[in-house]
């Protein structure tokens, strides 16, 4: 993505900040919550081969202002359908990671005869379960810790970068256990998501105990005692915010790189994606964004939206969902659930892999999305079928 620039329009009297690339059939690119458009870093170029390629970060995220105020899934689909319009296209396959997988299960519901076909990387919106780090940010509070992490996080994530670099690690590695990135986030949360301070050698697994027992979310459930506590003291620890020296150059990547690998990771691309989404949250109005936006869609309990009640629309749009073995965010078998009540949807498993396959087994994700994209004919969008379908739910058939 270096040689491709971004671009920006007004829409809605707002700033709206996109990547375009290629030609062909359009693939519009959804990044998830705090996410932008660097999230698709790895796969923009080699998709833009075959086909237009739009990538545009959501309102409020990565370079984009925020919007009016309205961050549910209905309206971040809107704002989607008015972008393709103002950019001259008429139809879209819809690629959604995460969050992004929501929206563009929204945006096919609402604008059918725009959606070509429907891909599902790791989607929320499919079961209740999510990570307990999103759940304990929807708790009271949450607002001042992450202002004080984030600022924290914007030294932290450049330090570490820069270690791992002395060391000599490739960013690009592929992880052999879970997603060093999501694990990051995880350690970030893990030092506390009910506290508005963070203090230098306080447990970070005790203060997540308490702050998600406090919102009656079992520990017992989450790494954040154990491991992600080890994640935020090793990994934070080796960037300098947690004890008073860090070692220059190669020491410091080696330090680093020796928090990842004790706590069963290693350093890979959506690393610096995850920590950059995490440091932009030091901005007030961005941290607000990601606030009402997460509040849209998850409560302490989990994932308020559930889209399985109309799932059996998609009967008939080419539906791909692609999830990572390891994914620690959002379970695995939300997406196979997925799968067998769509008929006609393909199902991909990337082993090894978490939370963001296109940036963790990037060449395997463009390999298989452009096998999909080629396998499949873009759907055509019949009224009488959808009445049809909604004549037989409704007559129990």
């Amino acid at each position: 993505m270096n040689a491709m620039k971004s671009r920006s329009v007004l829409l809605h009297g707002q700033p709206v900040t996109y990547v375009e690339a290629g030609s062909g059939p359009v693939l519009l690119l959804i990044h998830g919550m705090a996410g932008s458009i660097g999230n698709w870093q790895e796969v923009i170029e080699p998709l833009a081969r075959h086909h237009t390629v739009v990538a545009p970060d959501l309102p409020g995220h990565g370079a984009s202002a925020p919007g009016a105020g309205d961050y549910s899934l209905g309206a971040l689909a809107a704002g989607l359908r008015d972008l393709l319009v103002l950019l001259g296209h008429e139809r879209a396959t819809l690629v959604g990671h995460s969050l992004g997988g929501g929206i563009a299960m929204q945006f096919a519901y609402q604008f059918p005869e725009i959606t070509e076909r429907l891909v599902l990387v790791s989607s929320g919106g499919l079961g209740p379960e999510v990570s307990p780090v999103l759940r304990a940010a929807a708790l009271p509070g949450a607002d001042l810790f992450i202002a004080a992490t984030a600022t924290a996080g914007r030294s932290a994530g450049a330090t570490l970068a820069r270690g791992l670099g002395a060391a000599g690690l490739a960013t690009s590695t592929v992880t052999a256990g879970r997603s060093a990135g999501a694990a990051l986030a995880r350690g970030l949360g893990a030092a506390g998501l009910a506290t508005s301070t963070v203090t230098a050698g306080r447990s970070a697994g005790a203060v997540a105990a308490r702050g998600l027992g406090a919102a009656g979310l079992a520990t017992s459930t989450v790494t954040a005692g154990r491991s992600a506590g080890a994640v935020a003291a090793r990994g934070l620890g080796a960037a300098g915010l947690a004890t008073s020296t860090v070692t220059a150059g190669r020491s410091a990547g080696a330090v680093a790189a020796r928090g990842l690998a004790a706590a069963g990771l290693r350093p890979i691309a959506d690393v610096a994606e995850v920590a950059r989404g995490y440091a932009s949250l030091a901005d007030p109005g961005r941290r607000a964004v990601f606030l009402a936006t997460l509040h849209s869609v998850i409560s302490t309990r989990g994932q308020r939206v559930h889209v399985g009640d109309w799932l059996y629309l998609a009967e008939g749009l080419p539906v791909f969902i692609l999830w990572g073995a390891r994914d620690p965010i959002i379970p695995v078998h939300h997406g196979e659930h997925a799968h067998e009540a769509i008929p006609g949807s393909r199902l991909e498993i990337f082993d090894g892999v978490g939370h963001s396959p296109q940036l963790e087994a990037p060449e395997r994700f463009v390999a298989v999305l452009e096998r999909f994209l080629e396998q499949t004919e873009p759907a055509q969008f019949d009224a009488r079928e959808w009445r049809a379908r909604f004549q037989s739910t409704a007559n129990g058939v």
